[in-house]
Formats: structure tokens, sequence, C-alpha cells
């Protein structure tokens, strides 16, 4: 009988052990006034995946700007404002804004704009859009 009663402590604890899993993502996340999801992940050796508008960029420990995860995901929350820029290669810049109606505003240079619905964006979400346009892509033109 005290065998058996070891033995069923010895299968607890093991159990037990393996049940925890430290090896497991710690993750943050915040949802903007918009109700935009954000999330970031430390995924181990100051590597980070870090999840906006449904696209998952890979960061590491110095693209958080001495920020904390925390911090970082807070601040893409606060920042969350409808609307994500940039610079291109070609020196241009790319604005999109979502118009909260199921469009998409996209600005060039502060100047021309035209009004895309999410149908006309062939399957791109706004930030993979924004970064097909400000790489290697050719000009846009309206």
């Amino acid at each position: 009988m005290r065998k058996r009663v070891l033995a069923f402590m010895a299968l607890g604890l093991i159990s037990v052990n393996c049940s925890k899993n430290d090896d497991a993502p710690k993750c943050v996340s915040c949802t903007s006034e918009l109700g935009n999801e954000f999330e970031i992940c430390n995924i181990g050796n100051d590597i980070f995946k870090f999840t906006e508008f449904g696209v998952i960029w890979t960061l590491d420990k110095g693209d958080l700007k001495g920020q904390t995860p925390q911090e970082f995901v807070q601040e893409a929350c606060d920042d969350d404002d409808g609307c994500e820029s940039c610079i291109s290669n070609l020196e241009n810049e790319y604005e999109i804004c979502d118009n909260g109606d199921g469009t998409y505003l996209i600005t060039i240079n502060g100047e021309e704009s035209h009004t895309f619905s999410e149908a006309e964006l062939e399957g791109y979400a706004p930030d993979e859009l924004l970064y097909f346009l400000c790489s290697d892509a050719p000009e846009l033109k309206f």
C-alpha cells in the first residue's frame, strides 16, 4: 500500500511539473479607443512578436527604443488615431486613415488623396498596404 501511495505521489509531482509551461510567450495587450487590438509577446532572446491591425511584426529589443513591452504596446494604443504614415524610398509621404465606415483615405505628400473601400484594398490590411507603398514599390498615382 505504501508503495502505491508513493508511486501516485511521484506521478502527481511529475504531472504538476509538466503542466507548467515556462516557455510560453509572455504577452501584453491593449485595445485602443477605436477598438483596435495591439499585442506584444516576448518569445525569448529579446525577440518580440508585435501584432497590430492583424499584422504580425518581429521586433528585437532595440526596436522597443528603451521601452518595456507594456509601455510599447500602450503607446501603440494611445497613438491609434486611425491614421498611419510612412516615407517611401522615393521620398513620398503616404498616410492612410481609417474613416470608421469601411473606407480609408490615402494621402500622398499631404496633397493628393483618394478614398478606398475595404474591397479596393484587395485583401491588404491598411498597414500592409502602407508597408507595400513605402517599400520598393512603384510610385502610386491617382
